[in-house]
């Protein structure tokens, strides 16, 4: 990567629009690699954009008018500096947007060859059986592709099929369903510490280190 600590402020500086144009909703950050290029998606349900504004987006000193807030003013400068950044690292920001719907900031970053350090991967993930069971949607299909790609046999929990056991439940309901499961982790927006044990085979951990996670779960009491 050219430079990590400037795509780190692109990606800040995005991220604080999309909060700052979100009452109520979501805003997802996608990070993948699509071919030879690094691909970071910044999606958010707020006010959203009409074509005319997303064409001057990032000229200078041009600034986003929201009616409903006065308090969502700047300089103005923070997206064309964004954009000349990423330009800089030879890279590119795609923006569609919908009033009403919400908005998609997809950078662009090329990898010239640079590859991932390959991880070792636990060999007992492959049998080790964990559901998902989330009341957020979006939490629920970040938990599975995440334990999927760290090679753990994850499903999304059935409740109307009784015959199903597995080894994990994870979690944001309070109270798991019994007999299903050798362990669990509750995890709570509120709660705001590591990984902790409540009682036996039971666990409660945050919602904002989730990257974290399967490393816990190797690394937990059996």
């Amino acid at each position: 990567m050219n430079d990590p600590v400037r795509l780190q402020q692109v990606i800040s500086n995005i991220v604080n629009n999309s909060i700052k144009f979100t009452e109520s909703g979501f805003v997802l950050l996608y990070v993948w690699k699509d071919e030879n290029y690094l691909k970071i998606e910044i999606r958010d349900s707020g006010i959203g954009m009409t074509h005319a504004v997303v064409m001057k987006l990032f000229d200078p000193f041009f600034q986003v008018y929201d009616q409903n807030n006065m308090g969502h003013k700047g300089t103005g400068l923070g997206l064309a500096i964004c954009e000349k950044l990423v330009n800089l690292m030879d890279g590119d920001i795609e923006v569609s947007s919908q009033i009403g719907l919400g908005s998609s900031f997809t950078i662009r970053i090329p990898l010239y060859g640079q590859e991932y350090l390959k991880k070792n991967i636990p060999e007992y993930r492959a049998h080790y059986r964990v559901a998902v069971s989330c009341r957020n949607e979006f939490l629920m299909n970040f938990l599975l592709r995440l334990l999927s790609q760290e090679q753990f046999s994850v499903v999304r929990h059935n409740a109307t099929d009784k015959t199903q056991h597995y080894d994990l439940l994870i979690t944001d309901y309070e109270q798991a369903e019994r007999g299903i499961c050798e362990h669990h982790i509750q995890l709570s927006s509120i709660y705001a510490g590591e990984l902790h044990q409540m009682k036996q085979n039971q666990w409660i951990y945050n919602t904002y280190q989730l990257d974290k996670l399967p490393i816990l779960i190797d690394k937990k009491p059996s």
